[in-house]
């Protein structure tokens, strides 16, 4: 995963890497985190297109696709992509093979302000975990990373769930939870990130979650016209007359016909006859 996150780093450097305090690739960490952030809005906006057509209307199929496009963008994503940018850092730290071309990773020597040298201000130190449950030895003091990963992944999860619950308007509630949840799952997996990553990767995810509601609310709810029709019951067919059956005191019994007439039948001569 590292050559995806070493090719994330590269164009975050290249977009936004200023030289100035505390070095280039601290603020390509950050402009990584504002990339990634661009996957939540990404996932809801494509579920909005989506609704335009299905409405409310929530079957086997539209759960599978929402849920697929939640787990990819909210949580599959962002995850590999965060770690990753956290393992590069840190094998460039260690010497081993970072996906960064070598002028490149010439640059992580350097570093102003508090950091010595941005590779080893990126690439060790403890991770998030042991930040907030074990002392440590971090480059900033602990209240800072505790604030830091109390308050900016809880902003950012807030507007997440609001860009989900933008994503379904017209609708229930509860299938924002497609976007969110992953996401949140996302949160608790990225405890093994380098504490010093991820406080700047975080401090750019969170301003580009808040600007990710506005496509989501520029392509609009379902028309009116595709929610009544998700929301009407199916259409039964009608089943065939069939003439109710006669009343007890409708039905007459049927008349008995009359006996057949007597036949004569001949009788013999008798003597007085003769």
């Amino acid at each position: 995963m590292n050559g995806l996150a070493s090719a994330l780093l590269s164009l975050a450097h290249s977009l936004f890497g200023p030289g100035f305090c505390p070095g280039d690739w601290v603020w390509a960490t950050s402009a990584a985190g504002a990339l990634v952030a661009l996957l939540p809005p990404i996932g809801a906006l494509a579920i909005s297109i989506i609704r335009k057509g299905t409405g409310n209307r929530y079957d086997a199929t539209t759960l599978s696709v929402f849920g697929a496009i939640g787990l990819v963008t909210a949580l599959i994503l962002p995850w590999l992509l965060s770690n990753g940018v956290s393992g590069v850092f840190r094998a460039a730290r260690a010497g081993g093979k970072s996906g960064l071309t070598a002028a490149e990773a010439s640059t992580l020597t350097s570093g102003s302000c508090w950091v010595d040298t941005q590779k080893e201000y990126l690439g060790g130190g403890p991770n998030v975990y042991e930040v907030l449950f074990y002392k440590n030895n971090a480059a900033l003091p602990t209240f800072v990373y505790v604030a830091a990963f109390i308050l900016l992944p809880a902003g950012s999860l807030l507007f997440v769930i609001l860009q989900g619950r933008t994503a379904f308007r017209r609708g229930p509630k509860w299938p924002s939870r497609f976007i969110w949840i992953p996401f949140a799952a996302m949160l608790a997996f990225s405890v093994g990130m380098e504490a010093n990553t991820a406080l700047h990767f975080w401090l750019g995810f969170l301003p580009f979650s808040v600007l990710g509601l506005i496509p989501v609310a520029m392509v609009g709810p379902p028309p009116w016209s595709v929610i009544n029709r998700s929301d009407a019951p199916p259409r039964r067919e009608p089943e065939p007359y069939r003439p109710p059956p006669p009343s007890a005191s409708q039905m007459q019994p049927r008349p008995t016909p009359p006996p057949p007439p007597p036949v004569n039948k001949p009788y013999p001569k008798t003597a007085l006859a003769s």
